[in-house]
Formats: C-alpha cells, structure tokens, sequence
C-alpha cells in the first residue's frame, strides 16, 4: 500500500479496495498507472464512499382492537 499510507482519513478497507482498484486499472490499461490517472481513481472512489449507504425501509405497527402480537408491516 504505497500511495494511499498517506490518507489516515481512510479505513484499512478503504485503502484495500484503493489499492484494488489501482490494480485492476493498471492490469486495463496494460502499463503502470502514472500519479493523474490515480489521483483520478482516488477522487472518484472518495466521492463515491457516501453514497452506498443502503436505506432502511419505514415500517408501523397496525394494531387492531385486542391484538397483543408484535408484528410489523413493512409499508
């Protein structure tokens, strides 16, 4: 992990997957990648770290006159 040791704002997983992602572009490109192109994989790949927070479904509780069970419906 040569490049990205110097981001401490990454996890340890993040920089796997940087590190990753450098060595598959590399393997596409068919040449080591010079200092723009992973700067430019590094951007993306921060930019991106927020947006695939899965979303929770809301779900309430229909209750009926007399009901005791604990169920819920997903709406």
């Amino acid at each position: 992990m040569s490049q990205t040791e110097r981001l401490p704002a990454l996890s340890q997983y993040e920089r796997f997957v940087l590190e990753s992602l450098y060595r598959q572009a590399a393997e596409e490109a068919g040449h080591p990648l010079n200092a723009q192109a992973r700067q430019r994989i590094r951007e993306e790949y921060i930019a991106s770290l927020g947006k695939d927070i899965p979303q929770t479904r809301p779900y309430r509780r229909h209750k009926k006159t007399g009901d005791t069970a604990k169920t819920f419906h997903w709406q």
